[in-house]
């Protein structure tokens, strides 16, 4: 059964992801911006479980901060 998305985007039943993912392409200019000497701030960090719990090991790999950069700082509200 087909759902909405992969009508619109027959793509993500190969790749995980739509050509007109907007996380894709963040993640993409955030990665290529990225040195192994830098220190990075994230702000609004969260958990970090959306790259756990995404299908596409694509976009898992971008999302994925670990051997990038030297330091990560990361801080969120606590609610």
């Amino acid at each position: 059964m087909n759902t909405i998305k992969q009508y619109f985007y027959p793509e993500t039943t190969v790749r995980g992801f739509s050509s007109v993912d907007r996380t894709i392409q963040f993640y993409q200019r955030v990665n290529a911006l990225l040195r192994k000497d830098m220190v990075v701030l994230d702000l609004g960090a969260g958990r970090g479980a959306a790259a756990y719990t995404e299908r596409s090991e694509y976009k898992k790999a971008l999302m994925t901060p670990t051997g990038k950069f030297a330091t990560v700082i990361g801080v969120d509200i606590k609610c």
